[in-house]
Parts: structure tokens; sequence; C-alpha cells
């Protein structure tokens, strides 16, 4: 009997999927706008689902490349988007949403 409770418990975490492991919603709240790549992975403590290197713009201004990563589940999706900054060289959050 224990080695078919311990054989089921294993089926079921071999079944779950990956992205059910984490909850978009509450990674956005540990999200700060000026994080960087490094800050925003220690944050989070997940890797992204997806990345997006593209082109992007704000409300006003010109185009410029962003990088978007993805955190979604089957139901939920965090998007996070990156701009390069020149003076401190590296990408820093500029923006996310659910």
């Amino acid at each position: 009997m224990k080695t078919a409770l311990a054989g089921l418990s294993l089926l079921v975490a071999v079944s779950a999927p990956a992205t059910a492991q984490f909850d978009p919603g509450a990674l956005a709240a540990r999200l700060r706008s000026g994080m960087t790549i490094g800050q925003t992975l220690l944050a989070l403590g997940n890797r992204p689902t997806s990345t997006l290197e593209t082109t992007c713009r704000q409300v006003s201004g010109e185009p410029f490349t962003c990088r978007i990563w993805n955190y979604a589940t089957q139901f939920e999706q965090l998007q996070i988007y990156f701009r390069y900054s020149e003076p401190r060289q590296e990408w820093l959050v500029y923006s996310w949403r659910l």
C-alpha cells in the first residue's frame, strides 16, 4: 500500500505542468521599475516561459529595442518589458502587465 501511494504521488508530481509552479500575479507584486535583469531573476525566483527582443514604443517618442519576458500559466500571463540603458549599459525593467 505504501509503495502504491508513493508511486501515485510521484505520478502526480511528474504530470503537473511546470507552468503551474508560479503565480504571475504574485510575481508582478515583486517588480519595481529600474530593476536589472539579474535583480528581476532574483526577485521572481523563476525564469520566464518565453522571451522576445522586438521594437517597442511608448505613448510619445521614438521606437526603441526592448526585451519582453513572458511568465505564463494556462490562465494568466505576466509580461515584463526591459529597455536598454545606455548610461548604465544594462537592461532595466520599465513596465509590466498582467
